[in-house]
């Protein structure tokens, strides 16, 4: 990726995490997000929830799942972050630094 060029960031949902909103956290990017949806699958449970950006998924033990409507507080190591060349079918692009 070039100074400049539009690129994707993408983030595999395991790399994804809940933290407690009044603790800091370290080398990672956090964000606040609502709680759209919850689907149970047994042991682990689908949540949805949306930010600025958009809409996400990740599994969570279904014992620690947050509800539709909760306010939740979203982390991911910077490392864990990847950039892609952005395509026309992108749904949103960053630009590189000049």
């Amino acid at each position: 990726i070039r100074p400049g060029e539009a690129f994707d960031i993408v983030v595999r949902p395991e790399d994804l995490w809940v933290c407690n909103p009044a603790a800091p956290v370290e080398d990672a990017l956090v964000f606040d997000a609502s709680v759209v949806d919850s689907v149970f699958r047994g042991p682990r449970s689908t949540v949805y929830f949306d930010n600025d950006v958009g809409r996400w998924g990740m599994d969570l033990p279904s014992t620690q799942a947050p509800r539709a409507g909760d306010r939740i507080r979203v982390a991911v190591s910077w490392s864990s972050l990847w950039g892609l060349r952005a395509t026309d079918a992108a749904i949103g692009d960053c630009v590189a630094p000049r």
